[in-house]
């Protein structure tokens, strides 16, 4: 016994469509939280993927020699209270994905990332100074993508 069966290209179309939009809430979201767990690494006395090199803790001022006996380290890690690490905000919609930080959030957050007043840059968003994301990170979102949509395909 022989059965042939033929879908035409519409059909088929559909159903390849239909099946990668139910896929793609699924595969953004895995981006997103691979982003956030890129920026939330980057806190800390190192980082997955910093954009560039943190400068060490200030020692000019009475003010910088004191903090630095304080924490008893030398080095910047972003994470003293952890108010600014838990104000990373991540938002996943079906179509786009989102890892932010903002002053509202945590009123120090912009000065630290771009510098500013007394403070240094110290990015922990792999961001690079052109505004796009660092290889190292798109690679690691795509690899995460990757992951999430075979998940989806192949079960």
């Amino acid at each position: 016994m022989n059965l042939t069966m033929t879908l035409d290209e519409h059909e088929l179309n559909q159903i390849i469509n239909q099946k990668v939009e139910s896929a793609q809430p699924h595969i953004q979201q895995a981006m997103g939280e691979m982003f956030k767990d890129i920026v939330m690494s980057n806190f800390g006395p190192t980082g997955i993927d910093r954009p560039a090199p943190w400068p060490p803790l200030s020692d000019r001022s009475a003010i910088g020699r004191a903090y630095i006996r304080k924490v008893g380290r030398s080095f910047a890690t972003l994470y003293e209270t952890g108010a600014m690490a838990g104000a990373v905000r991540e938002t996943d919609m079906p179509d786009v994905s989102s890892v932010s930080l903002s002053d509202t959030d945590c009123p120090y957050a912009t000065r630290h990332h771009e510098g500013g007043g007394n403070l240094p840059r110290r990015r922990v968003f792999p961001i690079l100074d052109d505004g796009n994301i660092t290889d190292r990170s798109k690679a690691m979102v795509m690899d995460a993508a990757q992951i999430a949509a075979t998940e989806v395909f192949h079960g």
